[in-house]
């Protein structure tokens, strides 16, 4: 019951503080300078907040807009509030390359440390001031009452001023609190998009490098494997061959000697000597020349990977489907958040590459208007129902995961 009491009171609250907010913050979007000088001048609430939980500082800061930004601070624009996802003004400030609206942020902190500098020391010499005047009634009250009393007890009571002035003249310590803007607006990334886009395009070259030095390999490995078996074949036929010499070589002796037993035939004519014929010599195998094998040149596969068309450094597919899911999360839907993590993880991407889509997709949600993030919408509905049976099961899936099931 208590809980449902917070929760109804916290509510209230959120909707008298969304309740004039947003048009201050289209004001700030639209940079429309005279509609917000006319709001706070009518005393509209500088740190009103909208459904995310963003004041119109975070928007200012976020488009990198100094005068806007300058304007609201001196309006009592708090520079620490938090919208729903722990974000500040001065958190956007410190993450983004702001070149614009660092600076200002930086003389606005400079300003707050010099202004409680000087009501710490208004302070301190108002508190030296109360000192000296009591130290001057003391002195009075001294005098009226040494009257009264002995010479030496009057000496000793004269030492007193003194000592009062003394610790008058001592050096006031003050303590300031001393606050650097390098603690807090740390350094800023000074990587440039177009440096970053030159960086995904080096990643993807040594990609496709990798993929063709691998394939590379693998037909090296397969025409070695190719010249082995011919080897073998080879020594195989060689061995037959040898083989079959040392039989024919093996049989030959025998012929001959079966040829000497048999007895010589008496012929009344004159024995004629017969001349024996010399054995065949062992016919020497001819072997065929080895071929030179040539191996194959390999084909070279052009990688070609299309970027995405709707925010650049991103590329087709998976990574446009990371994108949608995380950016149609924002603001409501924590499941779709979490789900374009899961889709991540099934389509291997790596952790820092999830991390720069992410980043793409909550800087367009902070940026963007209404008109354009009504395309976004209808854009990343496409791209999350994709015709494709395989990729929307597997999108399903990262969904029911991150809801449990």
């Amino acid at each position: 019951m208590k809980k449902t009491l917070l929760l109804a009171f916290v509510s209230m609250f959120a909707l008298q503080a969304h309740a004039s907010a947003p048009e201050l913050i289209d004001a700030v979007k639209n940079n429309n300078i005279s509609k917000v000088l006319e709001l706070l001048n009518n005393q509209e609430n500088p740190n009103g907040l909208n459904e995310q939980g963003n004041t119109a500082l975070h928007y200012a800061v976020a488009l990198d807009n100094a005068d806007m930004t300058q304007i609201l601070l001196s309006y009592g624009a708090d520079l620490n509030a938090t919208n729903l996802k722990g974000w500040t003004p001065l958190k956007i400030a410190e993450k983004k390359d702001l070149k614009k609206v660092t600076p200002v942020l930086v003389q606005y902190l400079q300003l707050q440390k010099q202004f409680a500098a000087d009501e710490e020391k208004n302070s301190a010499a108002e508190a030296v001031a109360e000192v000296k005047e009591k130290a001057k009634q003391v002195s009075q009250k001294i005098a009226e009452e040494a009257a009264k009393v002995p010479e030496t007890v009057v000496a000793e009571v004269k030492e007193v001023p003194q000592k009062v002035a003394v610790e008058e003249n001592k050096p006031q310590e003050i303590s300031v609190a001393e606050v650097s803007a390098a603690e807090v607006v740390k350094e800023v990334p000074t990587i440039t998009e177009s440096q970053y886009i030159n960086m995904v395009n080096e990643a993807g070259a040594e990609i496709a490098k990798a993929k063709y030095d691998k394939e590379q390999a693998e037909q090296k490995v397969i025409a070695l494997q190719t010249e082995l078996m011919k080897t073998i074949a080879e020594k195989e036929n060689l061995a037959k061959s040898l083989d079959s010499i040392a039989k024919e070589k093996a049989d030959t002796p025998k012929v001959e000697e079966k040829e000497q037993a048999k007895p010589a035939v008496q012929k009344k004519e004159p024995v004629k000597t017969v001349s024996k014929k010399p054995a065949p010599k062992p016919v020497k195998p001819v072997l065929k020349k080895k071929p030179v094998y040539h191996t194959p040149q390999p084909i070279v596969k052009k990688v070609v990977i299309s970027p995405s068309t709707m925010v650049e450094g991103i590329y087709a597919g998976d990574e446009e489907i990371v994108y949608c899911l995380d950016y149609l999360g924002n603001g409501e839907n924590d499941s779709m958040k979490r789900a374009a993590g899961y889709f991540a993880a099934s389509a291997s991407i790596s952790e820092a590459r999830y991390k720069q889509i992410v980043d793409k997709a909550n800087d367009f949600f902070m940026k963007a208007n209404a008109e354009d993030m009504t395309k976004r919408d209808n854009e990343c509905s496409k791209v999350i129902t994709p015709k494709d049976n395989d990729k929307q099961n597997q999108i399903v899936r990262s969904m029911n995961k991150s809801v449990g099931y």
